[in-house]
């Protein structure tokens, strides 16, 4: 789009906000729905200051997506797809990554039924309401025929992937981060802090094979890259996701995606009998 001045910056951010239903834009959203660039809108527009004069919040990690927000995103995915709402169409046209989703609700059925209620009771009159009742129906369904009883305290597990010190693909962030740990210094990094807040670690990078030449790297965990944008984290801020899922065809940072590196790791691991798993 034609850059705009700096009335047409606040008009824009007012339209957005209010489009979306919310008291705060973040940087990446803005620009998407502009159309400019990540780096004009944080340096030339002053991102923070263009906030406060529309009158809106400043965007905060403590106000992560609200389940209207992910609800909606749904929504637009059903209409989208003609109302054949797979979790495969729901990663293709969806805003967000189904993990986010899946730390609301659960599984994709739970998920589907949640959308189901809402509608229900916020548009009744959405076209394929009933196909979205049908097919929540029938994934409870043969989620009940497929059910074996368990312990009371069976978990769920990823796939087996068979590192030394971890059996199961990360489902969670904090997978992310043990597997890392355990890699780090085969991976060439060593770790300074793990901190509380955004970023979520800093490290330094190995640059040579002799060890002679490092630089400073501000680490993101994700369990998928794409939750990276859910969150409303500035890739300003930040020089390199770790994940385990690279979903992200966009990501405008690097990404050091663990599934990739899982069998060289393996072999790393295993390449000498006196040499300790985790460093």
């Amino acid at each position: 789009m034609k850059t705009p001045d700096r009335a047409e910056a606040v008009a824009l951010l007012k339209e957005i906000a209010a489009r979306l239903g919310r008291p705060t834009v973040t940087r990446i959203e803005f620009a998407r729905e502009t159309g400019l660039s990540l780096e004009y809108v944080k340096r030339r527009l002053r991102f923070s200051a263009l906030l406060h004069e529309a009158g809106l919040k400043p965007y905060s990690r403590s106000h992560p997506l609200s389940d209207e927000d992910l609800l909606a995103a749904l929504r637009e995915a059903a209409l989208a797809c003609d109302g054949n709402l797979t979790l495969e169409n729901f990663e293709r046209h969806g805003r967000h990554s189904f993990a986010t989703c899946r730390k609301r609700w659960g599984t994709w059925v739970d998920t589907l039924s949640a959308l189901v209620r809402w509608l229900e009771e916020a548009e009744p009159g959405f076209p394929f309401l009933a196909a979205l009742r049908e097919r929540a129906a029938k994934g409870r369904s043969a989620v009940r025929a497929s059910l074996v009883p368990l312990p009371r305290d069976e978990r769920c597990y990823g796939r087996l992937v068979g590192f030394p010190t971890l059996l199961h693909a990360p489902l969670t962030e904090n997978g992310v981060i043990y597997l890392f740990g355990c890699m780090a210094q085969e991976l060439g990094f060593v770790v300074e802090a793990i901190t509380s807040g955004f970023p979520d670690c800093l490290a330094k990078r190995r640059l040579d094979r002799e060890g002679e030449r490092w630089t400073r790297v501000r680490i993101e965990f994700e369990q998928a890259s794409r939750n990276f944008k859910d969150h409303g984290h500035d890739p300003g801020g930040c020089d390199l996701i770790v994940c385990w899922e690279h979903n992200w065809a966009e990501c405008p940072v690097e990404v050091l995606e663990l599934s990739k590196v899982a069998r060289e790791a393996r072999a790393l691991f295993s390449g000498g009998a006196s040499r300790s798993s985790c460093g």
